[in-house]
């Protein structure tokens, strides 16, 4: 299991979607998609620090359909161990 996107965009100056070409793909290397994933990572704690949140995080919660999937959570594995937690 992994992330399988449909479409790629070529490259583009514009903020319009309209005469781009597109190219099918079947899946994207695997650093590609970890580098997309800890951008994002990176992204929220940006975003968590401008709200007061500690710098480094003291702990890290993943909540949410995408936390069950292991090519998604094995990145913040490797940052920070994770010890699951189960609401009832």
């Amino acid at each position: 299991m992994g992330l399988q996107p449909r479409k790629v965009l070529d490259n583009s100056t514009s903020d319009i979607l309209e005469g781009m070409n597109g190219q099918q793909v079947e899946e994207f290397d695997p650093p590609e998609v970890r580098a997309l994933i800890e951008g994002q990572f990176l992204s929220m704690r940006a975003h968590s620090e401008r709200f007061g949140m500690p710098s480094p995080p003291r702990r890290i919660i993943a909540a949410g359909g995408a936390s069950a999937d292991q090519s998604i959570s094995d990145p913040v594995l490797s940052l920070q161990p994770l010890r699951p937690l189960e609401l009832h």
